[in-house]
């Protein structure tokens, strides 16, 4: 489910209207990417649900899904109760056309401003107080501490930087006439270049001009350009006028929630909802976990600390051993040496002798119950135990760092499941699955992700096993993705049996949705390893997902992202 500027302005709209002078009656944290508020308006004497999620997909609407609190508040929801609850709706605005929007809050002697970034994967829910002026924004507290933006508490707000795109509210026609027109799609030209939308917006202005959706900008003219400009002023201009919201469904299954009807959909069937809240409530109640799911979700992770834990404990441990052992080549210097000087050594001896190697003096001790030839032969023989010691300590070394990595991609693939039948799957594959509810129908398990880019499909796994049957089953020439260093996903591109015809495009799609299915998801870039299924080899005896890469075709730096982007 899509929400970008334009429909998130609709939103804020329809819910500045239905919330204005609400009472805040109680705030829930019931997931980490989740915020509830419960409030009563007295205009309307109903009680409603506000959920504001700021994962990816973002969520913001009203709805009437029952969702289970958690008996312990996190520190963000004890912040919110503190300040904001039994406190009025005084307003619901959003940003500009950002996928920010502000629920400004009013008690006895202050507004707070509960500010809500709807940015996917970097989203987030913060508390903010004036600082004495309107423009300077106090941070109360945050939601979510990212390692890519951190807002303590007492820091001024500052807002994600703004992309340098157009408004056709406000900017002039001439700059959109003089914008570079290069060889992508007129659909992603537009999303690099115009606020406000997303993909399926850029494809919609794109079908109401009557334009090819894969015909390059750079074959635009000046008519083609004038019309999609008079197309998106249109769209802008009148969103007021034209909201019609409506559900779209795919296989029975509601699917996307758009303000009016879309061309870009207009193949999948639909049907009108009340509001826009009403539409985005029925296709996300069937995503938003329940507390059943979250608890099975700890369990694993715990289970998954834990074997991380003893893995790192028993390669320091190795590595400790590894150090010692590896002192053998000291041991055999010394009988060389020995064999050499045995003219000058005897029993009980002690001597300083010349390493011809490094020509540096070394202190060798004769044992007085041996012989120089004894000594030295007493020192050949634990040179060759220590030796063998070394490559027994290699390859653990070597097997504990593959078991570590197999239980940290689990712990992301736990950490990224997108259905209790996911997680199934993982806890059968540690061998820590519960025992089924007989009362419930089983669920099959989901095949992997796939997605269609360009003509191309590209299919990401869910589960370690997974991952191993897209890399078994993908032909030589197809090509396989994995963010470069971090636990994560495997992903392919069926290359139809030409690596080299696969677009730039695809394989930079292909990079974003590895690095959004790894560890690397809050980072701001992540480096992909990308090469030909022939390149991978599966060490003998690994677990499920583990390949070792032979050679590399190229790296790709990009922004994990699971949306269809720039």
């Amino acid at each position: 489910m899509t929400i970008d500027g334009l429909t998130l302005r609709c939103l804020a709209q329809e819910l500045d209207a239905k919330l204005k002078g609400s009472r805040v009656q109680q705030i829930y944290h019931p997931q980490p990417n989740m915020v509830t508020l419960k409030l009563y308006s007295a205009q309307y004497q109903e009680e409603v649900t506000l959920v504001i999620g700021f994962d990816n997909p973002p969520w913001f609407h009203v709805s009437k899904s029952r969702m289970d609190n958690p008996i312990s508040p996190s520190s963000f929801c004890m912040l919110l109760r503190k300040h904001v609850k039994n406190g009025f709706v005084d307003s619901v605005r959003q940003d500009g056309l950002e996928r920010i929007v502000n629920i400004l809050i009013r008690r006895p002697d202050k507004v707070y401003n509960l500010k809500v970034e709807l940015l996917g994967n970097r989203g987030n829910a913060m508390l903010l107080l004036p600082k004495n002026s309107p423009n300077k924004l106090n941070v109360l507290g945050a939601a979510v501490q990212r390692p890519t933006r951190r807002l303590p508490p007492g820091t001024l707000y500052t807002a994600p930087d703004k992309q340098d795109k157009l408004n056709p509210e406000k900017d002039h026609k001439e700059k959109f006439l003089n914008l570079t027109r290069d060889d992508e799609p007129i659909w992603r030209w537009l999303l690099n270049h115009l606020e406000g939308i997303g993909p399926r917006l850029a494809k919609e202005l794109v079908l109401r001009t009557g334009l090819d959706l894969k015909a390059p900008a750079q074959q635009l003219d000046d008519v083609a350009i004038n019309s999609l400009w008079a197309s998106a002023q249109q769209l802008f201009g009148h969103l007021e006028e034209s909201i019609s919201p409506c559900i779209y469904f795919k296989d029975g299954e509601p699917v996307d929630a758009s303000p009016f009807p879309l061309q870009v959909y207009q193949d999948q069937e639909y049907q009108p909802a009340q509001s826009l809240s009403e539409a985005f409530d029925a296709c996300l109640q069937i995503d938003i976990p329940s507390t059943e799911e979250q608890s099975e979700r700890q369990r694993i992770l715990k289970h998954l600390k834990d074997q991380v834990k003893k893995a790192k404990s028993a390669l320091d441990h190795v590595a400790a051993d590894l150090h010692r052992a590896e002192q053998f080549e000291v041991i055999r210097k010394e009988a060389d040496i020995i064999m050499m000087n045995l003219h000058d050594l005897q029993a009980g001896n002690e001597k300083e002798l010349i390493d011809l190697e490094t020509e540096e003096p070394l202190l060798i001790k004769i044992d007085p119950r041996l012989t120089p030839i004894e000594a030295a032969q007493k020192r050949y023989e634990r040179y060759k135990k220590l030796k063998r010691g070394v490559d027994k300590l290699t390859e653990r070394q070597k097997s504990l760092a593959l078991e570590l990595e197999y239980f940290q991609t689990a712990q992301t693939q736990v950490e990224q499941a997108e259905a209790p039948e996911d997680l199934d799957v993982l806890a059968e594959e540690l061998g820590i699955r519960k025992a089924p509810d007989p009362r419930k129908k089983p669920v099959e398990p989901h095949g992997p992700r796939r997605y269609e880019t360009e003509g191309y499909t590209i299919l990401v796994g869910r589960n370690s096993r997974q991952n191993d049957e897209l890399t078994k089953s993908a032909q030589p020439e197809d090509l396989w993705l994995h963010a470069r260093e971090r636990p994560g996903s495997h992903v392919v591109i069926k290359s139809n049996g030409d690596a080299a015809a696969v677009p730039d495009e695809v394989r930079l799609r292909a990079a974003q949705l590895a690095a959004y299915y790894s560890k690397g998801r809050e980072a701001t870039k992540v480096p992909v390893i990308c090469t030909r299924a022939k390149f991978l080899r599966k060490p003998r005896g690994a677990k499920p997902g583990l390949v070792l890469v032979t050679q590399e075709d190229q790296t790709l730096l990009v922004a994990p992202t699971q949306e269809e982007t720039e």
